[in-house]
């Protein structure tokens, strides 16, 4: 079983919510066939399904072999996590990875809400 800081990086993965970490696994991964297909086949998948597992173990393996790899997925997973906290009432909102389209990041609205058009 990978452990659980690389199945935290492997769910981020499949939420595509770190777009750096994307790209530097995406990277480091490419000489791996069945690492890329096993991030590939993890898109979108729940941070408990086999999927995101199978890419959990792949990053094991790929950090094992390779430790400075270890520390550049530390590294970057870091500078990409955000820590949120609201109090009683609060709100609070993150947008990140790819994104296209309009978003409306709020707590409460007061009448209607459209976008361009």
């Amino acid at each position: 079983m990978p452990e659980p800081f690389l199945i935290s990086i492997a769910a981020a993965l499949a939420g595509r919510g770190a777009s750096s970490l994307y790209e530097l696994v995406k990277t480091k991964l490419a000489n791996r066939p069945a690492a890329t297909a096993a991030l590939e086949s993890a898109k979108g998948k729940p941070a408990d399904s086999p999927e995101v597992v199978v890419l959990a173990d792949h990053l094991q393996q790929a950090t094992a072999e390779e430790p400075g790899f270890r520390d550049q997925l530390t590294a970057t997973w870091n500078a990409s996590k955000v820590d949120q906290t609201a109090s009683s009432g609060g709100v609070t909102n993150t947008i990140s990875g790819d994104i296209s389209g309009s978003a409306l990041q709020t707590r409460d609205i007061n009448g209607n809400v459209s976008f361009g058009g």
